[in-house]
């Protein structure tokens, strides 16, 4: 082993002369801090340490950023600047990693990632991001989101076409998943069970590992699709199959007692899924619920129809029982509700003045107010938490025009119709098949949760979109591997 760790080392490349200079950089800069004991140099070597492990195996991060992700908190550093730790910091290294990777070696399949089609129709997403940035003249706000972004793109696609396109990879970071995310998943619903699964306190409940209730029954539905799959891989009898049918119904129960309308949806729409992409409806199905939503938004906002929703200012409340809540909801009385409806108003009416290039990213919440409508504002709209609009595809409406709307329910469209592909043509492979349903079913749930959530800046649901996307392709990528 030393011998051959030895002639790797002597080997005149670039990746070993960083791998030396580095580790030698940080034995130095270790040593230095415990003789003049300055604790922040030992600190600075660990930070180096790490940089070598990095280069010696770059897969040993993918693996742990699939085991921190569940745990991952995040930290706010000011008002205005937080991250999402450990995992963020980690995907940051990735990208790193994997644009080193595309540049300076010849790793299988990762030139095969940056020309798929599906990434190219992400990255002219990304393109269009920067132009309507630029065209708004590039806020520090948007500046960061575009990073931010980039770091959940390469990671999530190309990364994964990099270090999971072999079956084994790919149940080995799921399992690590659902691993840690049973431990998350055990807090939050003893937390739950102990606060006498209180509406009130759900958000509550979800902490520290998940910000709010939304974001945590959103992971529990993703994780709910990744758990039936893992249960066809499991052997029947096993002990294995029972804990993940038991973590299953906790997560299923979880959903429920976080009193979130739009998982309930999703959870639905995930099981429906099924369905559809047997019968190749899905893409279909989608394309028709975006049809329908456009036409009715057309017809109510058609001489002012929507001002028959209102309600007088002093019956929108806020309830402590779900019942109530989802009973106010119907009756147009919910102020959560109303407030959606709110900033809904305020996009279709900012899109008027912002048609194609937006108002920039991360800039809605600083630009809607005087399009709101006043017959829908209630006491809540002074909206001191600076939540967006809840609806990530009228989202890209206000911040990046129509241009950016219609790529965005392209690349849906197409994730959908490739998901389809790929299960109509693994004829006799019954675990492509079962990746696929599985794969539906959390693209399904992360669409219906997006109708009326910003999740993909969410780095747990983002991330796990694009994860979706490529799946999918590299899926399909070996498929046509086969036949050749």
């Amino acid at each position: 082993m030393l011998r051959k760790i030895s002639k790797w080392l002597l080997k005149a490349n670039s990746i070993n002369i960083l791998f030396l200079g580095l580790l030698s950089i940080s034995v130095l800069i270790y040593w230095l801090g415990l003789w003049t004991e300055t604790i922040s140099m030992v600190g600075l070597s660990f930070l180096g340490l790490i940089s070598v492990l990095w280069i010696l195996d770059m897969r040993f991060f993918w693996v742990l950023l699939w085991w921190c992700l569940p745990l991952t908190i995040q930290v706010d550093f000011s008002n205005s600047f937080a991250i999402d730790f450990p995992a963020e910091p980690i995907l940051i290294l990735l990208s790193v990693s994997l644009i080193y990777i595309s540049l300076f070696t010849k790793a299988p399949y990762v030139k095969d990632a940056w020309q798929n089609q599906t990434f190219i129709l992400l990255s002219l997403s990304f393109v269009w991001y920067v132009v309507c940035d630029i065209y708004q003249g590039i806020p520090l706000t948007s500046f960061k989101f575009l990073l931010a972004k980039s770091w959940y793109i390469i990671p999530g696609f190309i990364g994964f076409w990099a270090f999971a396109y072999r079956h084994s990879d790919q149940n080995r970071i799921m399992q690590g998943f659902l691993f840690f995310y049973a431990i998350t998943l055990l807090v939050s619903f003893s937390k739950t069970i102990l606060g006498q699964f209180s509406f009130e306190m759900a958000n509550k409940f979800a902490k520290p590992f998940y910000e709010n209730h939304v974001i945590y029954s959103s992971v529990l539905n993703i994780s709910v699709c990744m758990l039936l799959y893992q249960i066809q891989l499991s052997k029947k009898g096993h002990l294995g199959r029972y804990v993940l049918w038991i973590l299953t119904v906790i997560s299923i129960l979880g959903i429920y007692f976080s009193y979130t309308r739009a998982s309930y949806l999703a959870l639905f729409g995930s099981l429906a899924s099924i369905f559809l992409i047997r019968y190749k409806l899905m893409s279909k199905f989608f394309l028709t619920i975006i049809m329908v939503l456009g036409i009715a938004v057309i017809f109510l906002f058609t001489q002012a129809r929507y001002l028959r929703f209102a309600t007088e200012y002093h019956k929108k409340v806020m309830h402590d029982n779900f019942k109530d809540h989802v009973s106010a909801t119907f009756e147009g009385k919910d102020v959560s509700s109303m407030e959606r409806l709110n900033m809904w108003i305020a996009v279709i009416r900012m899109s008027q003045d912002n048609l194609f290039f937006g108002v920039g990213s991360n800039q809605f919440v600083h630009r809607y107010k005087p399009y709101s409508a006043y017959e829908f504002q209630t006491w809540v709209s002074d909206n001191p938490l600076r939540i967006t609009c809840h609806n990530y595809f009228l989202l890209q409406l206000a911040e990046h025009g129509l241009i950016g709307l219609i790529l965005f329910i392209a690349l849906i469209y197409r994730g959908f119709m490739r998901i389809e592909t790929l299960y109509h043509r693994a004829v006799h492979q019954r675990n492509i098949k079962n990746i696929a349903i599985m794969l539906s079913g959390i693209l399904t749930a992360i669409v219906i949760l997006l109708m009326f959530n910003d999740l993909i800046e969410a780095l747990k649901i983002g991330f796990i979109f694009f994860v979706v996307l490529a799946w999918t392709e590299v899926e399909i990528h070996k498929l046509n591997n086969q036949k050749k």
